[in-house]
């Protein structure tokens, strides 16, 4: 299994920049958004970094997840 600091694109985003992770099938909304900022957490710490995020439930042309957003 693939590192989660893998899947998000966090060494390509500037504050402001934004992207949608989808919601696994086993876990709810609240979960999901506790993973992602989570691994947001663990990036930040690892390059000894501010880096901040702000998360949505959000559901865009029938795509249903958690829109993530770069803040700092």
């Amino acid at each position: 299994m693939e590192n989660q600091l893998t899947w998000y694109p966090w060494a390509k985003m500037n504050p402001g920049d934004s992207f949608l992770a989808p919601v696994r099938p086993w876990e709810t909304n609240d979960q999901a958004r506790a993973r992602v900022a989570s691994c947001a957490i663990s990036y930040a710490r690892r390059r000894n970094q501010g880096y901040l995020v702000s998360t949505r439930n959000q559901r865009t042309h029938g795509e249903e997840g958690i829109r993530v957003w770069r803040t700092k």
